[in-house]
């Protein structure tokens, strides 16, 4: 299963925030797109969730049964009042999956990110790396083939950041196509591959 983006251009005003991208993300791979403001990582993200609609090119979600994507952002909104399992089958709850495997699927994901003791805390409560752990959790759960991220180590400390950039490997290492923008070289380094933006071209390819 994969993503393709073929010759992708995206125009805002009179500037080629994407011009002519063309790559392709895997399932069971993190993909890092790395690129100074303004290089077109938040858009290219947007292209993949079908938020941007390209001026020209093709977007392909290839042996996928439907594009079912997630999308984490610097502070991923949960429901404050209710629990971190709650939270964590929100989004399988909003797709009429309400049944028992649900549950002992959300518990297990949290487990997997390492905040099973959490199940029953409000989201309050929680720090700022607990919630984009919720967060992660919740795409495990849904099983989305696709999780994106925008920033989603911003702001957060070390060892926060360490858990948050694990916890998005296990999502991978369940089958997902994990694609995100990020600043951050340490968590860049810890995935697969590097993509490097420039003016709305990959100008660069690295594998870790």
């Amino acid at each position: 299963m994969q993503i393709e983006l073929d010759a992708v251009t995206v125009t805002f005003g009179q500037r080629n925030v994407l011009d002519a991208l063309s790559e392709t993300f895997a399932a069971g791979q993190t993909t890092a797109v790395l690129g100074p403001s303004g290089s077109g990582k938040s858009t290219l993200l947007g292209v993949i969730a079908g938020r941007v609609r390209p001026q020209s090119g093709r977007l392909r979600y290839l042996g996928f049964d439907h594009p079912d994507i997630e999308w984490l952002v610097q502070s991923t909104p949960l429901l404050a009042r209710r629990t971190v399992l709650d939270n964590a089958r929100l989004s399988a709850a909003a797709r009429g999956r309400t049944d028992v495997d649900t549950t002992d699927r959300a518990l297990e994901a949290l487990a997997l990110v390492g905040i099973a003791d959490l199940a029953e805390t409000a989201a309050f409560k929680l720090s700022g790396g607990e919630k984009q752990r919720v967060a992660i959790a919740r795409a495990i759960t849904t099983a989305a083939p696709i999780l994106l991220a925008d920033e989603p180590t911003a702001s957060l400390d070390p060892a926060s950041r360490e858990i948050v950039t694990e916890s998005l490997q296990v999502a991978a290492a369940n089958g997902a196509a994990v694609i995100l923008a990020t600043h951050d070289e340490f968590v860049a380094h810890r995935c697969d591959r590097q993509l490097q933006l420039a003016g709305g071209r990959i100008i660069e390819v690295s594998e870790t």
